[in-house]
């Protein structure tokens, strides 16, 4: 399930370079969302690309153990207006379609119209339907009546044929810096990254491969307390401060990620 190249391990002489994209997270409710109950999915980068590995354990999702479920997963809620619905954030959802024989479709929820995000696959309908203007997508995206002009964009998809899943989602890589720094008599890592307006970020660290990532409290000043854990994204420069614990391990910043 993991995939280590994106991620790098931080030594405290030098400066380290980390790109990934999101992770879903998830605690029971957030400022009164409900979120995924468990960490089930998780995006980064690919080696030398702006392209991102979404990897999902299907049975985190009722909806994907069975022929024709549908699920919506976006890092911001989908907000209405005179134009239709649109994601309050930067990225459009992704929306995971299950066909029989265990085929996985993954397709944008961003309408090739207008750009009205589209709503999850309908089982009893067999098709998709845009909530604007009626344009209708298969099971795998492809149009089947406009007023639309183009198939829905579709993502490569990987099943291992029991539980994961993965996804694989063009531009959607973000850049994320860092450095061992001394706050007086406390050791610290410092992150930088650009955090886009309308998502939450978390910071995950894990000592070795063998360990599982773990969200870890962080300070926005140098020499506050560390025991802040998500970040809302203001589109500028984010910086936080982590206790340093070991002398060796792995950090990665997340984007929160929702059903939607």
């Amino acid at each position: 399930m993991r995939i280590t190249k994106p991620r790098v391990a931080w030594n405290p002489s030098r400066r380290q370079f980390i790109k990934t994209i999101f992770v879903s997270t998830a605690y029971s409710s957030f400022l009164g969302r409900d979120w995924v109950g468990t960490v089930v999915a998780e995006v980064q980068s690919s080696a030398g690309l702006d392209k991102g590995i979404l990897r999902l354990t299907v049975s985190d999702f009722p909806a994907l153990l069975r022929d024709f479920g549908s699920v919506r997963l976006g890092t911001s809620p989908i907000v209405s207006g005179v134009s239709g619905p649109r994601p309050s954030g930067l990225f459009y959802p992704v929306i995971i379609n299950r066909a029989p024989g265990q085929i996985f479709y993954a397709v944008s929820a961003e309408c090739t119209h207008e750009g009205c995000a589209v709503p999850t696959f309908n089982a009893t309908q067999k098709y998709i339907q845009c909530p604007c203007h009626g344009s209708r997508y298969a099971i795998d995206g492809q149009l089947l009546r406009g007023p639309a002009g183009f198939s829905l964009t579709q993502y490569q998809t990987k099943f291992d044929g029991v539980k994961n899943l993965e996804v694989e989602i063009p531009d959607m890589a973000f850049s994320v810096t860092g450095a061992s720094v001394q706050s007086g008599p406390i050791k610290r890592f410092r992150i930088e990254f650009l955090a886009f307006s309308n998502l939450e970020y978390e910071v995950r660290f894990r000592e070795s491969f063998a360990d599982a990532w773990t969200v870890i409290p962080f300070s926005t000043t140098p020499a506050g307390a560390a025991a802040q854990t998500v970040l809302p994204g203001t589109d500028d420069i984010a910086v936080v401060y982590l206790d340093r614990t070991t002398e060796t391990g792995f950090y990665v910043v997340t984007m929160r990620v929702e059903s939607v």
